[in-house]
């Protein structure tokens, strides 16, 4: 289903719902939205559908480093350089968990970034 929406008076954005039944009773059916000004139509929705579905993830990556940079007021460079270096690893760690999927984060519904810093917090409080 695609409908039109005008905005700001001449662009035009399509708002995308794409839906595919799972093909396995255990599997879930996957439900995509999105807005889009391209051109829709039924041969290229699955195309489209699957090129934001990898960009979710970009946008994902954006949202989230905020969350994990690390703060200072120093002004020492090599200081404020080893905080980032740390924060990007953490969001690398974190994402490879994701991946991996190791057992003691199937406990988790959602493995988020904070449940892996309270993790790597009470690691460091109670040596691990």
């Amino acid at each position: 289903m695609v409908d039109n929406y005008p905005l700001a008076g001449r662009v035009k954005i399509k708002l995308v719902f794409y839906f595919t039944p799972s093909k396995e009773p255990d599997e879930t059916d996957k439900c995509f939205i999105f807005t889009t000004n391209l051109e829709v139509d039924i041969k290229n929705v699955k195309k489209l559908a699957d090129l934001y579905r990898k960009r979710w993830g970009i946008e994902t990556g954006y949202r989230v480093k905020d969350r994990v940079l690390g703060r200072t007021c120093s002004t020492n460079y090599v200081a404020r350089l080893l905080f980032l270096f740390l924060s990007i690893l953490l969001y690398n760690f974190w994402t490879l968990l994701r991946i991996l999927k190791p057992p003691w984060t199937r406990v988790y519904k959602r493995f988020t970034l904070n449940k892996l810093k309270k993790l790597i917090r009470e690691c460091i409080e109670f040596g691990c």
